[in-house]
């Protein structure tokens, strides 16, 4: 093949490749501010089709070829992409745009009232996203199981054997709560054990206290989201389809006891979890419920929730200096809502 017929295979080439790539090749050829409108126009179409992975996608390339050349781009952009970000979760990227957005726009900016609003959502996004570092759920099923304990070990306040149904699933945390989470949204830790640090379950709360947790995060979370586990719900999961004190062959494989714990709490889930994936339900702290302190009802219950007032709430499990025998999944705590110890914990269920 001589010189002249090497050209024209390589123009023909060419030609194909622009033919297949017209976009690519149409993107290189392009002068960068037709380039930015072109992302722009792409990622308006992506947010009106809610996809906001697509929009964040092209706006990402607008900020690269903006950086590349040391153009300026509409104020606007900033305030869209705090938009698109805050959807996504992205909740420090959102709060860095919509910042830039305010600096540049000020006051008088066409989204000012909305860009402060957003500001606000974005930090409470991040509070949320801080507290719920490392809180993962576990789905625990609807069903029956026997409440209580007729065994050698159990006491009269774990009597009468008591059928309850539970009609509907719900969550419940895989782990007790931190005292990073906890820390988090109060901005103090109480623990006594604080030097056992921040994956270390949480300590010397009162009931009372867990319920002003609960509020503020619910508050950051904008909803109703997270509660305490009924008695029955708490004593359900930790059984997760047995029917004996504990959920495994020994007491020691699942649960920080006073015979091994070292007389302090540890980190959680360093114990082999339940069937349904729960860790230190028995052991490490006793664990607050919801419900005030009565007697069973015995026979058959549905949705069972203890009495409607009391003076008592229950805190169920045992913990770091509880005997072996007092670390089972039908014990019941019964202490006033305001005691505080370094023995008591909780953990958190979530409606959905």
């Amino acid at each position: 093949m001589n010189w002249r017929s090497k050209r024209w295979v390589t123009l023909v080439s060419r030609m194909f490749q622009c033919l297949l790539w017209p976009g690519v090749v149409l993107a290189l050829q392009l002068p960068p501010e037709i380039q930015i409108d072109r992302y722009l126009l792409e990622a308006e179409k992506s947010i009106q089709k809610q996809d906001y992975a697509g929009a964040k996608e092209s706006m990402d390339r607008v900020l690269a070829i903006r950086a590349e050349h040391g153009l300026e781009i509409p104020e606007q952009f900033f305030f869209r992409y705090a938009e698109v970000t805050e959807e996504l979760g992205l909740y420090d990227d959102a709060k860095e745009s919509v910042t830039e957005y305010l600096m540049l726009a000020g006051k008088d900016g066409e989204h000012y009232r909305e860009a402060v609003e957003l500001l606000i959502v974005a930090e409470a996004g991040k509070a949320v996203e801080v507290a719920l570092a490392g809180m993962e759920f576990v789905r625990v099923p609807s069903g029956e199981f026997v409440m209580g304990a007729d065994s050698a070990e159990s006491v009269v306040n774990e009597r009468p054997l008591t059928r309850v149904r539970l009609t509907e699933g719900y969550y419940l945390g895989k782990y007790e709560v931190t005292q990073a989470q906890w820390e988090a949204v109060m901005g103090s830790n109480p623990s006594r054990f604080d030097e056992c640090g921040q994956n270390c379950p949480v300590e010397v709360v009162s009931w009372e206290d867990v319920q002003e947790y609960i509020g503020r995060l619910n508050a950051l979370a904008g909803e109703k989201r997270y509660r305490l586990p009924t008695e029955a719900e708490w004593e359900y999961a930790a059984r997760a389809g047995t029917s004996t004190d504990h959920y495994a062959e020994s007491v020691d494989m699942i649960a920080w006891h006073a015979g091994i714990s070292g007389l302090r709490t540890h980190p959680v889930g360093r114990k082999i979890p339940n069937a349904w994936g729960l860790h230190d339900m028995l052991g490490n702290v006793s664990e607050w419920v919801e419900d005030w302190y009565g007697d069973y009802p015995g026979g058959s219950v549905t949705d069972y929730r203890g009495p409607s007032t009391g003076s008592f709430r229950v805190a169920r499990g045992g913990g770091w200096y509880s005997d072996a025998r007092y670390c089972r999944a039908t014990y019941r705590g019964v202490l006033r809502p305001g005691y505080r110890r370094s023995n008591l914990g909780f953990r958190l269920a979530r409606t959905k």
